[in-house]
C-alpha cells in the first residue's frame, strides 16, 4: 500500500454551491461599486474620464496576479485556510 491509499481520520469534504456563488460575488463587488462612479471620480479629480478608466485596468492586473500566487498557495497549503486568508 502506498501513502496515498491510506486515509486514517481524513474526510474529503466540498464547498456547497451557495458558498461557491458567495465567493464569486465577493470578487465582483468592488467593480460594480467602482464602476458607476468613475465619472464622478473624474469630475472631482479634475481629470480625464479615461485617466480614471485606467484605475479598471490596474484593479484587473491585481487581480490577476493576486490570482496567479493564490493558485499555487491553494495548493501547497489547501484551498480552506487560503479563503480565510484572502477573506480576512
Amino acid at each position: 500500500m502506498t501513502s496515498s491509499e491510506i486515509k486514517i481520520g481524513l474526510k474529503e469534504t466540498h464547498p456547497s454551491i451557495w458558498t461557491m456563488s458567495l465567493l464569486c460575488g465577493l470578487s465582483l463587488l468592488p467593480l460594480n461599486i467602482f464602476l458607476p462612479s468613475l465619472p464622478t471620480i473624474s469630475s472631482d479629480l479634475e481629470t480625464n474620464y479615461a485617466i480614471v478608466g485606467l484605475s479598471l485596468a490596474g484593479y484587473t492586473a491585481a487581480s490577476v496576479a493576486f490570482e496567479m500566487g493564490a493558485g499555487p498557495l491553494s495548493d501547497r497549503y489547501g484551498r480552506r485556510p487560503v479563503v480565510l486568508v484572502c477573506l480576512g
